[in-house]
């Protein structure tokens, strides 16, 4: 059993709930048991995508990937790590598919598709009523109590 941790709580998964799972042992898959497979590819892909954008150095990789596609060595000269620890942070951004790699002889380019990003903040929009619902209450609460004084 694998447990996935997140801002509402823990969420148990289960091991026959990876990708690739065809159902239960026993019998084929239902509607049901595909939803909980796109559900949890869903966890996975921003997991992969908040993990990737939570270090510094990745968050300036992808802002320098923004206007052009860059070479390796292009990506990595601003850093003052070696290139086998920017070669691990591009291996990041690339499982969590925020950039693509294409190879031009020895040259390798990078180039950043955001499209991960999307979703990603299309997560974080679905708590967006939750907290203007609770700072609308807060400045209530505020004025009310100024009024009070």
């Amino acid at each position: 059993m694998r447990v996935l941790h997140g801002p509402g709580g823990s969420l148990e998964v289960p091991s026959y709930a990876r990708e690739g799972w065809t159902g239960p042992p026993g019998r084929a898959a239902g509607p049901l048991d595909r939803r909980v497979l796109t559900f949890n590819q869903m966890v996975e892909r921003l997991t992969k995508t908040y993990d990737a954008i939570s270090h510094p150095i990745r968050r300036v990789m992808l802002e320098s990937l923004k206007p052009e596609s860059l070479r390796v060595t292009d990506l990595a000269q601003p850093f003052n790590v070696s290139l086998a620890a920017v070669s691990k942070h591009i291996r990041v951004l690339e499982e969590a598919g925020l950039i693509s790699r294409t190879k031009r002889g020895r040259e390798h380019l990078l180039t950043l598709d955001a499209r991960p990003l999307v979703d990603a903040g299309a997560w974080i929009d679905t708590y967006q009523h939750f907290w203007e619902e609770r700072l609308d209450r807060l400045e209530a609460y505020l004025g009310s109590y100024r009024e009070r004084r």
